[in-house]
């Protein structure tokens, strides 16, 4: 099996603008933090897919950011190789990033097309190649800023879908969103809140679960919490 095509291809919404960002600065912070608010252009929406093809007929797809020139660049160093020397070409493309003047991590979206091959010519979804550790695991659902109403009935939507976590992200920081925490439990919404700023959590929970890299490390009241994340940080240098 050879490479035989490359393929960058972009999808033009008939009725969908474009849409971006901007930057905004958070008011009322102590220190200087930004969000961002949606902003819609004039020219159509459009989405950018690589498409590599082999010579027998088996191809893999992803969405990208690579431009036309790029997916050029990709097509003078691939065609002809062999898909499934996956870490071959990802040292080529990698270490040679600097001689074809690319970024950094340029050329993954081919990487995914690779994989995606690999899946279909093993007839197997991508997970059983690279290695399934579970059937399940644990997602936590998070929304933009919105007032008490709109938390709820977002909290309420993931639950309907079997999602038990939810994350504010107001982006006015720790202070401002302990109002809107405190109303959700007053509310009665039975519902795991995923926090990073460890003096929201010592405020609202009667229980505390310290996670370091995905594992459970230590679980008990809140009011011990403090001191344990103390001792943590003088053990591990802080890394959490």
């Amino acid at each position: 099996m050879k490479i035989a095509e490359v393929r960058h291809l972009v999808l033009q919404s008939q009725t969908a603008k474009a849409s971006g960002h901007r930057l905004v600065e958070v008011p009322g912070l102590r220190r200087t933090q930004y969000t961002h608010v949606g902003i819609r252009r004039e020219h159509p929406a459009r989405q950018s897919f690589l498409e590599v093809c082999t010579d027998e007929g088996v191809w893999g797809r992803c969405t990208t950011t690579m431009s036309a020139a790029q997916a050029q660049i990709l097509r003078d160093n691939v065609l002809g190789e062999d898909p499934p020397y996956r870490e071959r070409l990802y040292q080529k493309l990698h270490k040679g990033a600097r001689w074809v003047y690319q970024p950094p991590g340029w050329f993954g979206d081919f990487d995914n097309c690779l994989w995606d091959i690999a899946g279909k010519a093993a007839n197997l979804p991508v997970y059983a190649l690279v290695g399934r550790v579970r059937e399940r695991f644990p997602a936590y659902l998070t929304g933009g800023d919105m007032d008490l109403e709109g938390y709820l009935a977002h909290i309420e939507a993931g639950r309907a879908v079997g999602i038990g976590a939810y994350k504010l992200h107001s982006y006015k920081g720790g202070k401002a969103d302990i109002p809107l925490l405190r109303a959700i439990r007053e509310a009665g919404t039975a519902m795991l809140i995923v926090e990073q700023q460890v003096g929201q959590a010592l405020q609202l929970c009667d229980r505390v679960a310290v996670l370091a890299h995905g594992a459970v490390e230590w679980e008990g009241p809140a009011d011990e919490a403090g001191d344990v994340m103390v001792g943590r940080m003088f053990t591990t240098g802080g890394d959490r």
